[in-house]
């Protein structure tokens, strides 16, 4: 794994034209940050964070000499805009990532630089193999095909962020604006009691 980011920036510099490049790599698994060990929550940490970053470097510098329209397209999760139990350490690096690519938005702008869009994808819960039987609830998921659908359809838009389904976006959206005890309680109700 670690020979990966060296061989994509080889790859990246010797590429004379990149259009569009999403980046999808993560895991969450469940874990408890009154009992995971620091190894466990870096690891998902750097799973999470460093991954993109390894791949946003040499793309972005190839993105930039080529003068075309590109895209990078980073897929995050709706649960970067607070903490969810079970899922502290993969909430805290996807959060990372969504604003680092939020400055990096700031920083094309600031440097007059057009051909380059980023666009964050945000799913709500997917039914995956990996997520099936982790034991994190997963209200109003949606099968992985319905997310590709959403994902398809925001890359042609080039959105800056792609959030669903509605009804987690919304549900997002609205957990952003209500007071914390009630947005706490309201999350901690569908957690299992022992995890």
């Amino acid at each position: 794994m670690k020979r990966w980011p060296r061989a994509f920036e080889k790859t990246a510099a010797n590429a004379w034209f990149l259009m569009k490049m999403q980046l999808n790599f993560g895991s969450g698994p469940a874990s408890n940050t009154l009992t995971a060990d620091a190894k466990t929550i870096k690891n998902c940490m750097r799973t999470n964070y460093d991954t993109m970053i390894n791949f946003y470097v040499p793309l972005i510098r190839q993105m930039e000499k080529q003068k075309s329209r590109a895209m990078i397209a980073h897929t995050n999760s709706l649960a970067t805009y607070f903490g969810i139990p079970m899922q502290g350490d993969y909430t805290a690096a996807k959060r990372a990532a969504r604003l680092f690519l939020e400055t990096a938005r700031m920083e094309l702008k600031h440097f007059n630089i057009r051909n380059i869009v980023i666009q964050t994808i945000h799913p709500g819960f997917v039914d995956t193999g990996a997520s099936r039987n982790d034991g994190i609830p997963a209200p109003n998921e949606i099968s992985e095909e319905k997310a590709a659908e959403y994902i398809l359809a925001g890359l042609k838009k080039e959105m800056r962020e792609n959030q669903f389904p509605p009804g987690t976006k919304w549900a997002t959206r609205l957990g952003k604006i209500v007071p914390h005890g009630f947005l706490t309680k309201t999350l901690l109700a569908s957690e299992p009691e022992d995890y």
